[in-house]
């Protein structure tokens, strides 16, 4: 019995970041009325490292925004924030 379903949606999640950052990225290249210079898998393997951290501190954020009472806390310098991590 297989039990690789439980984990289905943790790399959904990342992949569709990934997916969002490559065509932000693409739409700055196509403001500047510049043909993008590496294709989606190229985009990838040279942002890896990059694109993992991003992903990571965006979860950090969502997660510390679940925790906060203040409205439209989203970011890690919120007050708020600050203050339960001195606590």
């Amino acid at each position: 019995m297989s039990h690789g379903h439980h984990n289905y949606i943790r790399p959904r999640l990342f992949r569709c970041f990934v997916t969002n950052r490559y065509y932000e990225n693409r739409d700055e290249y196509d403001s500047d009325f510049i043909p993008q210079p590496h294709t989606f898998e190229e985009y990838v393997t040279a942002n890896l490292a990059w694109l993992k951290d991003e992903f990571r501190q965006q979860k950090k954020e969502r997660e510390m925004e679940k925790e906060c009472d203040c409205y439209g806390c989203t970011t890690m310098r919120h007050p708020c924030i600050n203050e339960k991590k001195s606590k």
